[in-house]
């Protein structure tokens, strides 16, 4: 994801997953990859000088959020992934906004990729 927040602190995560996910029939039956590329941004001032977790974004409470979004349901559409993610990020205490890019390797015969991003404040 090329998507750039200027002039903020932001955490980038690149999370991959195996998911069923797709309109097809075919693609309701077959998990694939599915990565979800995070910006989320805060400010990193307090962390960077307590050096403690508590003041920052936990990456692993980020993975364990959206691991949940995708075991929710079925989904047909990358754009509503990235919805579902951006909604449930701006919960977390500190966020400010994020940029939630979906890929969906191999999605057609052609593509190395399709993906979508939004960027979502609070």
């Amino acid at each position: 994801m090329r998507t750039i927040i200027p002039f903020s602190d932001h955490l980038h995560l690149t999370l991959e997953y195996d998911h069923t996910l797709g309109f097809y029939h075919w693609e309701k039956k077959r998990k694939q990859k599915v990565i979800v590329d995070l910006k989320i941004e805060f400010d990193a001032k307090k962390a960077a000088k307590s050096d403690h977790l508590r003041d920052t974004i936990d990456y692993d409470q980020v993975d364990t959020l959206v691991l949940s979004v995708l075991k929710r349901k079925h989904f047909n559409l990358i754009e509503t992934i990235a919805e579902e993610v951006a909604r449930e990020i701006l919960r977390l205490k500190g966020v400010k906004g994020v940029a939630v890019g979906v890929d969906k390797p191999l999605a057609i015969p052609h593509a190395r990729k399709v993906s979508v991003t939004i960027y979502r404040k609070k």
